[in-house]
């Protein structure tokens, strides 16, 4: 077998040997590849699934239109809803229109029967005149009948005891006359009573007229008021309903706008989400398409390199060898040598051979393995790209679907916008429709509302009127009926009287006749006295009035004079302001020098503490001596016995050594100048109050006084009666009347000129005392105000704890009766005003009742 083998079979097995190596290594190469192909592709494969699972979770998302369908419908079912209730309250509307068109066609009604009735009542006043003089005619006809009833039996009762008298002989006829002149009398007094019984008759049944009429009114305004309350109650009632039923369509309203806001932000996200899904399917779709497209550039390019490849390694090993075959026959002359040792190995290299035959056929079939793998490979990545192509396609029809889909929404979306905007500027149109109507039928309803008074006063005139009328009517039946039975009674009764009476006056006329002669004469003797008696009256009145004219002048004079007594309390008041004036530019001034001192230093301390009480003691010289000659006396003693300031005595203590002694004593006297500014703050205070008492006093007084003044001036009462028929003695009592009144209005003027008097003392001097009271207050305030402003946590400290009141009170009112003169006819009138809170006085101003009013260091006079 080793003689068989020669060395071109050998070296064309060495060849074969390289080239399977060669072969195995590009194939082993290109598997590796194609596994890393395989790997590539397998996770595209499984990106794309997931792609395409999420394009299905997004398909299946889109079945969320339905929701917004569902969402759509409910919206239409709510808008339907809407729309029934705005029928409903159109329906409302309607009815409340119609009640309020049949409440102004009622009303109409009415004004029309207020004017027909107004015409009928202008009408019937000529009849209910002519009713009432009946009525007044017949009253007074019953009156007089019940009168006459009683005149008769009383008249019965006379002639019963007058037939034994008239029955006497005629020789007794002087006897007579006497009272024949007294039976005379007698009858016109009876005609007086007469006349007296009809009168109280009358107002026997006027009265109970009235209060029958009372009642029926009493009981007309009662049901009035029933109506009224009821009709009342139905407006409020119909206003609740009305009131709820706007709040429940503003309820509503509100409700369908929110859940059509909600559905539209919904389908908003919804559209929003879709596209958002759309735009993504694209994108990676596109990227699928774009790496499909890229792997099939990759494998095209990859198939060409292998092929480019494989040429090269041809040619490789074509020149490899040609290079073994010489370096072989290079060696076979050199192994020639070396055959025998070569021929044992052969049999070596025979069984290598075998195993390198055998490792072929394994490495061939690998290959053959490798290749089906290969083309199993390749089929399968046709199929993937078969399968990539066709989802490529079915996404591209997803694609045009959901654009489709897209579009339709969108065309519906827009369509539901628009039919919303129209539905919404409707509805707001409907609103504005609707908020006139209702704005016009609350003008209407206020309208109303105003004319109802007039609809009810109207109303109840017409009920009183209709009331009135059917009262009237019976009440003029039952008093025909009366009329005619009285009087056909009365005729009956006329008739017996007539005959009765014309024998009585056959009788009685001869008496009368004589009688009336007497009387003629005594009337002109009458006469003659009562014509004298005028006369007397008259010089008598006349003497009365020039009395009254004297009295009148002197209560001119009295007024004339209490003008003057303003005039001059005006003049001392403006006094008082002008020099209040220069009291306030002194202390201004002083004060402006107490700064300037204090700013120089301790040196000149003396000073500070000397010049405030002479120059305050010479401006209450000024002020003081500025009052004349009647209060001149009175400013100097009460200048003398003031309240001087307490620094004053302090003021030679003073020393440059000892800075921190004077600093102590500066202390000190500050907290006593605090102590005595309280003080003298609730003195003030308590002026205050005092001169408020003296207000309410002097308010109280005047009123009193123009009390009996008013009542001085009222003068006699004139009696509306016949003068004639007053007697002597009444008129003189008039007369002495009138006389002791103008006595009682002379004493009066005299006290109330003393009361007067009295009072302008009083205010002087009060005026003195307040004068003073406030310089002390100004001086006192000035001295304080530096010590103070340099020494403000003491004042704290004083503050703390404030002083006690000082007894103001007592010592104002033990001075005053002193300066106050006594007066009997006022001593009345102190004792009351020093009883009352231990001090009471008299404002400054007799007539002015301006109070006084002390602020600090301020005095105002309130006007």
């Amino acid at each position: 077998m080793a003689t068989s083998l020669s060395e071109g079979e050998f070296h064309r097995m060495q060849l074969q040997l390289i080239e399977l190596r060669t072969v195995n290594y590009e194939l082993e190469a290109k598997n590796k590849k194609l596994e890393r192909d395989l790997s590539e592709i397998q996770e595209k494969h499984e990106l794309l699934h997931r792609e395409l699972g999420k394009a299905k979770q997004a398909i299946n998302k889109s079945k969320k239109a339905k929701d917004a369908e569902a969402l759509i419908q409910e919206t239409d079912s709510l808008q339907r809803k809407l729309q029934s209730q705005e029928e409903e309250f159109r329906l409302q509307n309607q009815t409340l229109m119609a009640e309020l068109a049949l409440l102004i066609a009622s009303n109409e009604d009415l004004k029309k029967e207020a004017e027909s009735r107004k015409e009928q009542s202008n009408a019937t006043k000529g009849e209910e005149n002519e009713q009432s003089d009946n009525t007044d005619e017949l009253r007074r006809l019953q009156a007089e009948n019940s009168a006459l009833q009683k005149k008769l039996n009383v008249l019965q009762e006379k002639l019963e005891r007058d037939v034994p008298v008239q029955n006497e002989p005629l020789s007794q006829k002087s006897s007579s006359e006497t009272p024949q002149h007294e039976g005379n009398r007698f009858f016109n007094i009876s005609e007086l009573q007469l006349q007296l019984d009809t009168e109280r008759e009358e107002k026997l049944i006027i009265k109970a007229e009235l209060e029958q009429k009372q009642k029926e009114s009493k009981e007309q305004e009662a049901a009035l008021q029933e109506e009224l309350d009821k009709t009342n109650e139905k407006l409020k009632k119909k206003q609740e309903s009305f009131l709820q039923l706007q709040a429940e369509k503003e309820e509503l309203f509100k409700e369908s706008s929110s859940k059509l806001e909600e559905s539209q932000a919904a389908r908003d996200r919804d559209q929003k989400y879709y596209k958002d899904q759309i735009a993504k399917l694209q994108a990676e779709i596109e990227r699928g398409k774009k790496e499909a497209g890229e792997q099939q550039m990759t494998a095209e390019k990859q198939m060409d390199d292998l092929r480019q490849q494989l040429t090269e390694l041809k040619k490789q090993v074509d020149v490899s060898g040609m290079a073994t075959t010489h370096q072989l026959q290079e060696q076979a002359s050199r192994y020639l040598a070396d055959i025998a040792i070569l021929r044992d190995t052969v049999q070596k290299l025979t069984k290598d051979r075998d195993d390198l035959s055998a490792q072929l056929q394994e490495s061939s079939r690998v290959a053959e393995d490798a290749v089906a793998q290969m083309q199993a490979a390749q089929t399968e990545r046709d199929t993937q790209i078969t399968a990539v192509q066709e989802i490529s396609k079915v996404a591209e029809k997803r694609k045009a679907l959901l654009d489709e889909l897209a579009i339709k929404y969108q065309k519906e979306y827009d369509s539901h916008k628009e039919s919303i905007k129209q539905m919404e500027t409707r509805h707001m149109e409907e609103v504005d429709r609707l908020q006139s109507v209702v704005h016009d039928h609350v003008r209407k309803i206020s309208e109303l509302s105003k004319q109802l008074p007039v609809i009810d006063e109207l109303s109840r005139k017409v009920h009183s009127l209709e009331d009135t009328k059917g009262w009237l009517e019976r009440r003029l039946k039952e008093i025909e009926e009366q009329l005619s039975s009285t009087t056909s009674a009365y005729k009956q009764e006329r008739e017996l009287l007539m005959n009765t009476h014309k024998t009585e006056v056959e009788e009685l006329t001869s008496n009368h006749k004589q009688e009336i002669s007497r009387l003629k004469e005594e009337k002109e003797v009458i006469e003659q006295q009562a014509e004298r008696r005028e006369a007397e009256l008259n010089e008598e009145l006349a003497a009365l009035r020039s009395k009254a004219n004297n009295l009148k002048q002197e209560i001119k004079d009295t007024e004339d004079e209490k003008k003057l007594h303003e005039k001059k309390g005006m003049t001392m008041l403006k006094d008082l302001k002008r020099q209040l004036h220069a009291e306030r530019k002194r202390a201004e001034r002083l004060q402006a020098k107490l700064q300037e001192l204090l700013s120089e230093g301790n040196s000149k301390m003396e000073d500070l503490f000397r010049t405030p009480d002479s120059d305050i003691q010479a401006g209450d010289a000024s002020s003081v001596s500025s009052w004349g000659a009647s209060a001149s006396g009175l400013g100097r003693d009460s200048i003398a016995s003031g309240p001087q300031s307490p620094m004053s005595g302090n003021s030679g203590f003073v020393s440059e050594a000892n800075t921190g002694e004077e600093h102590g004593d500066l202390l000190k006297r500050i907290g006593i100048l605090q102590q005595e500014k309280w003080a003298l703050e609730e003195k003030v205070n308590h002026l205050e109050v005092s001169n408020a008492c003296m207000a309410e006093d002097i308010l109280n007084k005047t009123s009193i006084i123009e009390h009996y003044v008013m009542e001085s001036r009222t003068g006699p009462k004139h009696q509306s009666s016949h003068e004639e028929k007053l007697s002597l003695k009444k008129v003189m009592d008039l007369v002495n009347r009138g006389s002791d009144h103008a006595q009682q209005t002379q004493d009066m003027n005299k006290k109330l000129q003393a009361m007067l008097e009295e009072t302008l003392t009083k205010n002087m001097h009060l005026q003195q005392h307040l004068e003073l009271m406030s310089q002390e207050v100004v001086r006192l305030s000035k001295l304080s105000a530096p010590a103070i402003a340099r020494a403000p946590p003491d004042r704290s400290a004083k503050e703390a704890t404030p002083p006690t009141s000082l007894p103001l009170a007592a010592t104002t009112a033990a001075s005053l009766p002193s300066q106050i003169p006594n007066n009997d006819s006022s001593s009345d009138r102190d004792s009351s005003v020093a009883s009352e809170e231990n001090f009471e006085v008299i404002s400054n101003l007799p007539v002015n009742d301006d109070p006084v009013i002390i602020d600090g260091d301020n005095i105002d006079f309130q006007s």
